[in-house]
């Protein structure tokens, strides 16, 4: 059987595989008669695919082959039950190898029945143990609900009597009889508790409330009275200028800020640290006055009262002093910075404020009756306005401190008033006895004495005026009243002086020169450049008349006044040789006499060199006024030269040649090249 098996197996083999399907071939030819069935078994045979495709297939004929040693015909019969019987033996043995896991897994079962036993004995030990305790679990549930309702209401409690009682400590405080931090600190709790204790009436429960209310009540009366008592013993005994009473300060200041919540005891207390401190510095004033500092240190004010600025000036130093001490008190006694509402903190304030007008209208009686007698006998002009001054800057000062409203500064501005009458007053006396003195104009035209002394005390007083602090438009309407008081009489003055005694050419001249000297002190401050504007214009007004003046009487020097004139009104369509004054003679003699000056001074000769020049210019104080004197005299007789010689040379005048030839004028630019040198000139005319 082993031989055949071998057979089959070489049946894959590729060698023969040609052979056998020619074999199978002839076979299935010569045996297709004998039987079908076995025909088709042998063509399925030939036709299947090699057995070496089939892996197991060969694994398992191998094994086959190990069954028999001989393949016999018999044996090939007993494959099956050869197999067979195999198969049981290999179940057999399987059976034998999981005997004994058998054996441990039904031990493993009795393990796990029993313990499922245990279980659920177990379990319903538990479950009668469960309904046994939910009786108990109950309880401790309704009992720790009764002791967390206990607790809130324990710390309830607790909160109540801390929100809306004082301990027995702090009942000791406010029954102590020294008024402390402590003491402030226990009196706005209860202050707190009374506001809040208000609330509790709105409850269900109202007793409560009702008995808070009360205890509040009665010790906030008695607490507050002696509030009130505190501050009007300390508020006077308070020491602005030591550094040691700052903590007596602060207690003060916070016992103030206590009362706030009681606004009439506040009023009073207000009324009295105000009398305090009034009559306080009262006697601080007198004493500066009269001693002095410490050790005489500094010297009493009233040393210095022959000298009035010094005098008015130190009482006042002194009191913007004083008045700055006292305000940072009472603004730390009144004022609280760190108060949330803008309201609160306003209240304050106008309550400080009150407080330090009280204070300081105590000294507008004792500063203006010495001011008065520091006016008698009355100071020098300028300083009275120094004195108006001064008073006014303190005034503004004083008003920032205390309002606009307020006493002193508005006793400073009466003084003020008082001080700038008596400067008015002083002036329009003084200028009355110049013009009573019936003065002449000097023989050089300089203004008179009353003009430069007022001008020097005018200049005094803007350079007071400018380094004054107040504002530009202020200062200019100082000034505009102050100069209207002195210059328009000065001015009117120097008229009457001119009118009455000089010559219209040197009445020209004194006046330039006087509003000129008055123009001059004005021209370095801004806040009077309107002033010195409208100087300007006036002396410049007298010149330009001057000029005329002294245009016309250099021609008539020259005889040329006339020709000028006729010139001037000539009629148009008429010759000018045919015009009286501008004949060829007249023309003649006035040319020639001009040419004489003239010429004879560019020889360096000094017949007449004085014809030339405007009279008395010299005279004239301002060299600018005098350039332009020279400068407008020599621009007319250059023109009226200019309009001669035209004349002369247009054909429609009929001056006949030879007459031209004869008064043989000079080139119009020649002419002027030799007057610039007649005239003080810069190069550059």
């Amino acid at each position: 059987m082993s031989a055949d098996v071998s057979s089959l197996g070489k049946l894959g083999d590729d060698g023969g595989s040609t052979r056998r399907s020619s074999v199978g071939r002839q076979r299935l030819s010569t045996g297709s008669s004998r039987s079908p069935w076995a025909v088709q078994k042998l063509r399925g045979i030939v036709d299947a695919p090699p057995l070496t495709t089939y892996p197991a297939l060969l694994e398992g004929l191998q094994e086959l082959s190990e069954f028999y040693e001989e393949n016999t015909r018999e044996n090939r019969r007993q494959l099956r039950c050869e197999m067979e019987s195999r198969t049981l033996k290999s179940c057999e043995q399987v059976l034998k190898s999981f005997a004994g896991v058998q054996a441990i897994l039904s031990s493993v079962q009795g393990d796990v029945q029993r313990m499922r036993e245990n279980v659920n004995h177990i379990s319903n030990r538990l479950s009668t143990a469960r309904l046994g305790a939910s009786e108990v679990v109950a309880q401790t549930g309704d009992l720790r609900k009764k002791l967390s309702n206990a607790e809130k209401r324990a710390q309830v409690a607790t909160l109540f009597f801390k929100r809306f009682l004082l301990s027995r400590s702090e009942e000791a405080i406010l029954e102590s009889a020294e008024i402390s931090e402590e003491f402030l600190a226990t009196l706005n709790k209860l202050e707190r508790i009374h506001v809040e204790s208000k609330s509790l009436l709105r409850c269900r429960n109202q007793r409560a409330g009702l008995e808070v209310v009360e205890m509040a009540a009665a010790r906030r009366e008695d607490a507050y009275e002696r509030v009130y008592r505190f501050v009007q013993s300390r508020c006077g005994a308070l020491d602005v200028e030591s550094a040691e009473d700052e903590v007596e300060s602060k207690l003060l200041r916070e016992t103030i800020h206590t009362l706030k919540a009681r606004p009439i005891l506040l009023g009073y207390c207000a009324d009295e640290v105000g009398a305090a401190r009034r009559a306080i510095l009262v006697e601080r004033f007198v004493t500066a006055l009269t001693r002095g500092g410490p050790a005489g240190v500094p010297r009493p004010i009233e040393m210095h009262a022959h000298d009035a600025m010094r005098y008015t000036n130190d009482m006042l130093a002194w009191i913007h002093q004083a008045l700055a001490s006292e305000r940072e008190l009472i603004m730390k006694l009144f004022s609280n910075v760190n108060e949330s509402e803008a309201s609160e903190r306003k209240d304050g304030e106008e309550t400080a404020l009150k407080v330090l007008n009280t204070i300081f209208d105590a000294l507008c009686r004792p500063f203006r009756v010495r001011f008065e007698q520091a006016l008698d006998p009355q100071p020098p002009v300028v300083t009275l306005y120094k004195l108006a001054s001064l008073l006014e800057f303190y005034a503004h000062t004083m008003m920032k401190l205390l309002g606009d409203d307020s006493g002193l500064p508005n006793t400073l501005l009466e003084c003020n008033s008082l001080a700038m009458y008596a400067f008015f007053s002083s002036w329009r006396s003084r200028l009355e006895s110049f013009q009573s003195a019936k003065p002449v104009p000097s023989e050089d035209l300089s203004p008179p004495i009353a003009v430069r002394q007022s001008m020097s005390r005018v200049k005094e007083i803007a350079l007071t005026l400018d380094g004054s602090l107040s504002p530009a438009e202020a200062r200019e309407e100082q000034i505009v009243a102050i100069l209207e008081v002195i210059l328009n009489p000065l001015i009117t003055l120097c008229a009457r002086m001119a009118a009455k005694h000089l010559e219209p050419v040197e009445r020209e001249i004194f006046m330039a020169n006087c509003i000129d000297t008055m123009r001059v002190p004005l021209v370095s401050f801004s806040f009077a450049a309107s002033r010195a504007e409208s100087l300007m214009a006036d002396a410049d007004a007298h010149i330009d008349r001057y000029i005329e003046l002294s245009t016309a009487s250099v021609l008539k020097s020259f005889g040329l006044y006339e020709v000028s004139e006729a010139i001037k009104f000539a009629q148009p369509g008429i010759a000018l040789s045919r015009v009286p004054g501008l004949d060829s003679q007249t023309l003649a003699v006035g040319l020639n006499n001009f040419y004489a000056v003239l010429f004879e001074r560019g020889q360096k000769s000094l017949a007449n060199p004085e014809r030339l020049r405007p009279p008395k210019i010299e005279r004239i104080s301002n060299s600018r006024m005098r350039l332009r004197v020279n400068r407008a005299v020599l621009q007319a007789l250059t023109d009226l030269y200019a309009k001669i010689y035209k004349a002369m040379h247009d054909p429609e005048n009929e001056y006949q040649v030879d007459q031209a030839g004869v008064l043989n004028p000079w080139d119009p630019q020649k002419v002027f090249l030799v007057l610039s040198g007649h005239f003080d000139l810069p190069n550059d005319m």
